[in-house]
């Protein structure tokens, strides 16, 4: 089998090697499509690499087929195609005591702590098998689309907490795939106001063919002046931050209205460090929420979403590479020119 490795950031290697030998509970997923994160972009440029486990197998969006499994009780699972929840929880900490389990003390993460997506064959480890990681994934859709379950669980995840209901407004800070990805939700849920902050022309356009979606270029006017104007002045109901670009956590506080909620979905990188108007959160009584990842529950509500047509994401995938061209991939991906890049095997 093949396999690309991250020697060290900006250094990608293909390997043939054998397929992974199984431990007893283990099962082999064989590779059919993964898709890109930002955050694989910044592990693959040196940006991101804390938590990463070098030489790195990255990629944690992925959909494969089983293929073999070592133990009895799970040969059931032979031969179902399943998206794959990466992050596997210890069960025992406190927050996965309280039902938390995306923010398990000891988490391991495909692409990080163990071997990704970016490879033929991706060994799924006992406790992944035991605690449900492996979702059935219907064979009617694209592996590719099936991959974006792992993105939409994390924004299903930040939605839930952001309280939306019918008639809801809302800003998003970043018309990328996840603020894509929030969009649809934030339009599901029935929000009357939907404003999306986006530079990038092909994205906005992209964006606006989604719903009843306001676009605005950050460039050309003021994100939160145009929420306050839209809103009667008073401000939206929901902003979060999709980017993570530190002052846009400040642009956010000053479009949401009193009692609103800032929802810093993003990841800030390096140290996190911003400034934020403390007397605006106090006085407008703000909830400021962050978030990571998602539960298993709300893993396979998104995989539901996708899988039953629901939500549908097959224009997000703009850009498609062979896996022995995974660097590639990766520079399309960090050139922020398409939507998803997904990788497929070769």
């Amino acid at each position: 089998m093949i396999e690309q490795v991250l020697i060290e950031p900006g250094r990608m290697e293909l390997r043939e090697v054998p397929k992974p030998a199984l431990a007893p509970g283990e099962a082999l997923l064989k590779l059919e499509a993964l898709t890109l994160c930002g955050s694989d972009v910044r592990v693959y440029t040196g940006e991101k690499t804390g938590g990463v486990a070098w030489p790195a197998i990255i990629g944690h969006e992925f959909v494969g087929r089983i293929t073999e499994v070592a133990a009895p009780e799970n040969e059931h699972l032979l031969g179902g195609r399943r998206t794959v929840m990466p992050w596997i929880w210890c069960g025992a900490c406190g927050p996965c005591r309280r039902g938390q389990t995306n923010l398990c003390h000891s988490a391991s993460i495909f692409g990080y702590q163990i071997p990704g997506g970016m490879s033929e064959y991706i060994r799924i480890p006992a406790s992944a098998v035991r605690n449900g990681n492996l979702v059935e994934a219907p064979d009617s859709l694209a592996a590719e689309v099936m991959a974006l379950s792992e993105p939409l669980a994390c924004v299903y995840h930040g939605h839930l907490r952001c309280k939306m209901t019918v008639g809801s407004s809302v800003l998003i800070l970043g018309g990328g795939p996840i603020g894509m990805l929030h969009t649809l939700l934030a339009l599901r849920a029935g929000a009357s106001r939907v404003i999306v902050s986006e530079p990038q022309a092909s994205r906005a356009q992209t964006i606006r063919t989604l719903g009843d979606v306001i676009t605005v270029d950050p460039a050309k006017a003021d994100p939160a002046t145009v929420a306050r104007d839209l809103t009667e002045g008073e401000g939206v109901d929901v902003s979060l931050v999709c980017i993570g670009s530190a002052p846009l956590a400040q642009h956010a506080i000053d479009a949401t209205r009193p009692g609103g909620i800032v929802n810093l979905f993003a990841g800030f990188g390096q140290a996190g460090i911003g400034e934020l108007d403390l007397n605006a959160i106090h006085y407008n009584q703000l909830d400021v929420i962050g978030n990571v990842d998602a539960t298993l529950d709300e893993f396979q509500t998104a995989s539901g979403l996708i899988a039953n047509g629901q939500v549908n994401l097959s224009s997000m995938i703009t850009d498609r590479y062979p896996l022995s061209q995974a660097p590639k991939a990766l520079e399309i991906a960090r050139s922020g020119m398409g939507v998803k890049v997904a990788v497929i095997p070769d």
